[in-house]
């Protein structure tokens, strides 16, 4: 969650002593099919500060393969609205099954760190300072590549539960995790981001990663509604 994904109105914001800055991510437009610019627009009309811009509005534009002019115009069209690129989302699942930076298969795993890494360089361009995604398991395995297709970016994405079922791990699949969140933690670093993970469950599991990892740039993305499912399914009510 960026700095405001809430459901409040605008407009209930508008008060000059009130601190709360109000965003939304646009995969609440994605799932619709509206493009990128219309979302834009739309976030502005109805009055809110922020976005997070969705991996698939990303994929769907191609951002990373844009060239650098264009995406200075579409930095300065969206300085122009006066929205500010909170954060980027750079989620797994959009592409393919098992392409996971933590992933034991080593094309799965080089396809989603080579995705990170564009989204990290993105948002150092467009001035963001925060890059959201999911820890897959390492248990989730590449999907075999059919004959003929290139060893590079799915076109369909399939989502897998996070969370669920992340404990236990075995020593081997917790290194591969510490491996792959350090190495996107030291691109980010290095270009003034934060890569931020909504991950919580089990939380001291996720501390000791956290403290294994021991990078500035590696935080912990508050995502409410994860914390609420974790909450009921631990508890049975969300406090």
């Amino acid at each position: 969650m960026t700095r405001g994904e809430l459901s409040a109105p605008a407009s209930e914001m508008q008060d000059e002593n009130i601190m709360y800055r109000i965003s939304v991510q646009s995969n609440a437009y994605t799932r619709y099919g509206y493009t990128l610019d219309y979302t834009l627009k739309s976030l502005h009309k109805l009055g809110y500060d922020g976005v997070e811009v969705d991996c698939a509005h990303m994929k769907s534009t191609r951002l990373w393969d844009l060239p650098v002019s264009q995406r200075r115009t579409l930095r300065k069209s969206i300085e122009d609205l006066g929205i500010e690129l909170e954060a980027l989302s750079c989620h797994n699942h959009i592409l393919g099954p098992g392409a996971s930076f933590t992933s034991s298969d080593t094309k799965a795993k080089q396809i989603n760190m080579d995705f990170n890494k564009h989204v990290m360089d993105m948002a150092a361009e467009f001035g963001s300072q925060v890059v959201t995604t999911h820890v897959p398991s390492p248990s989730i395995r590449s999907v075999e590549l059919l004959p003929g297709i290139p060893a590079e970016w799915y076109t369909r994405g399939e989502e897998h539960p996070v969370g669920k079922d992340s404990a236990p791990y075995t020593d081997e699949e917790r290194k591969m995790i510490v491996q792959g969140l350090g190495e996107c933690a030291d691109y980010a670093g290095d270009r003034g981001v934060i890569f931020a993970i909504e991950v919580y469950d089990p939380w001291d599991f996720w501390k000791a990663i956290f403290k294994s990892v021991a990078s500035s740039a590696l935080k912990l993305n508050l995502h409410i509604s994860q914390v609420w499912r974790v909450m009921l399914r631990e508890s049975g009510i969300i406090e």
